[in-house]
């Protein structure tokens, strides 16, 4: 079978479900994906990925702002559905684990002050980073259209769910570029 080797480039967004929409913003995301095709409908392979939120915020009160990184190892499997044609939608679907780094930084209103952390003494400003790590669900579809001879470029819709301990974050993100024999 065929082997590809895709860079994948967006945006990815936090979705409102998450709660991460409300204290970071979209930001650009990475991949590089490695596939296996044991025929002209099926591939399966791996894919490592990396997400950079930017900077949002929650008006509060208490008013928060935050950033949010993520990155994650996938198993992947990929389904074309038209073969033998210079373009074929396709579905991708995987399961991984991914880790997660999110930083949000309150801001009290004028005479208030803000409480994060038992034992910490209250301040005008309080700020948490908290390092999770968990199970990833990818879910995707696209369009690749092939240019020549081992290179193809893709659109992709994206939707990934990390599982985090006493919470999820998921945004949604689109992908593009391909290259393969």
């Amino acid at each position: 079978g065929r082997r590809t080797v895709a860079l994948n480039l967006g945006i990815a967004q936090p979705t409102g479900t998450s709660g991460l929409a409300s204290v970071a913003g979209r930001g650009p995301s990475f991949g590089l994906e490695f596939l296996h095709y044991s025929s002209d409908w099926l591939a399966w392979g791996a894919a490592l990925d990396i997400h950079q939120l930017g900077k949002g915020s929650d008006p509060g009160p208490p008013s928060l702002t935050g950033k949010a990184s993520f990155k994650a190892f996938s198993l992947l499997a990929r389904v074309n559905f038209i073969r033998r044609e210079s373009w074929t939608p396709y579905a991708l679907g995987g399961l991984g684990y991914g880790t997660a780094e999110v930083s949000t930084t309150a801001a009290a209103a004028a005479g208030s002050v803000v409480c994060n952390e038992a034992g910490k003494p209250c301040a005008a400003t309080a700020g948490v980073t908290q390092a999770m790590t968990g199970p990833v669900v990818t879910a995707a579809f696209g369009l690749e259209s092939f240019i020549a001879t081992g290179l193809s470029v893709c659109l992709e819709g994206r939707f990934q769910e990390y599982r985090l301990p006493g919470s999820s974050a998921s945004f949604s993100g689109s992908a593009a570029g391909r290259v393969g024999p």
